[in-house]
């Protein structure tokens, strides 16, 4: 068993477990890799989530972010050394946050300076127009209003934001990659060529998995981010937070992951995104028999640390006929 993506209730305001906790559950489910991956802190006080203000001054919320990232850098590499001899490994990465530009290049920064410790990212993108769109429906909202009430420049502004994230990060692994779709309205009605919000008859109803079909230029510009992800070494997760909270697919969807087989790298790796022990593993066996049965896989990758002081970072293959049974109990 793996997960890439994994955070906790001691560095993450929106966690629930302690890290040591979401350790010991990995353990008893017989994990191979377990990747901790706390949020790297914001370096504007605009991009504070409302459960991050706790100061008159938010810019001392601010600094308590790098301050509790940084205790985190440091707690996670104490339990990754009690680990060393156990047949779960641990490996300590970063979600990154993709906000603006220079909140990308403070990310990278943040790595190169505990480079020692943290070993990649997980890129991902949780913000259109600096609005968070996965916090809640209600900002969701506010990004569509950022975007002119129209679909499809929302959509197209995510992964333009997605697209330069990678092209400064180029992160080991691309994390949600079609997250836009958690809060996506089913009662949602547009103009199907301009991709304007309407409430005239004309308009339909959209789902996401009709969006490339309707416009193909979105399409594009997921051929044009999977390419390049292919081109420096980086590989999709898989993340099944998407189905924990109620959606069809994981992320990503069933076109993205043949859009990858066919025009990226065909690389995916295993995720829960996990916020508490009740969330390890959760919904493995879904999407490996998703992944196996729909989308035709017959691998996955995993990564892991080698070398003699086991500080090298490569990525192995594990045949789905060889997991599938792991997760039929989860």
């Amino acid at each position: 068993m793996y997960s890439h993506h994994t955070h906790s209730g001691d560095y993450s305001q929106h966690g629930y477990s302690p890290l040591n906790d979401m350790v010991e559950r990995a353990s008893q489910l017989n994990f191979k890799t377990f990747c901790l991956t706390e949020h790297m802190p914001r370096l504007s006080a605009q991009y504070l989530y409302p459960e991050e203000i706790h100061s008159e001054d938010a810019e001392d919320d601010v600094a308590r972010l790098l301050e509790d990232w940084e205790k985190f850098v440091e707690h996670a590499r104490r339990i990754q050394l009690q680990h060393k001899d156990d047949p779960l490994k641990i490996i300590v990465g970063a979600e990154s946050e993709s906000c603006d530009t220079e909140q990308i290049e403070y990310c990278k920064s943040l790595q190169e300076r505990y480079s020692h410790t943290v070993k990649f990212f997980v890129g991902s993108v949780h913000h259109v127009n600096g609005i968070p769109i996965d916090f809640d429906s209600s900002n969701w909202n506010r990004a569509l209003e950022s975007c002119g009430n129209n679909l499809l420049q929302l959509i197209t502004r995510y992964y333009e934001t997605q697209y330069e994230m990678l092209q400064l990060l180029k992160p080991k692994i691309v994390g949600h990659f079609d997250l836009y779709k958690l809060h996506l309205p089913e009662d949602l009605k547009v103009d199907t060529e301009s991709g304007q919000v309407t409430t005239a008859p004309a308009g339909r109803h959209v789902k996401d998995n009709e969006i490339f079909d309707l416009w193909p230029s979105l399409e594009q510009l997921v051929l044009r981010n999977l390419q390049f992800i292919s081109d420096y070494g980086g590989i999709l997760e898989v993340n099944t937070s998407a189905l924990r909270k109620g959606l069809q697919e994981p992320y990503p969807g069933l076109r993205i992951c043949q859009l990858n087989q066919l025009h990226g790298n065909g690389k995916f790796v295993l995720s829960d995104d996990s916020h508490s022990v009740d969330q390890v593993g959760t919904h493995y066996g879904e999407a490996i028999a998703f992944l196996r049965d729909t989308v035709k896989l017959s691998q996955l990758h995993y990564l892991q640390l080698e070398g003699p002081e086991e500080d090298q970072l490569v990525e192995r293959t594990v045949p789905i006929t060889e997991i599938i049974s792991q997760f039929e109990h989860i």
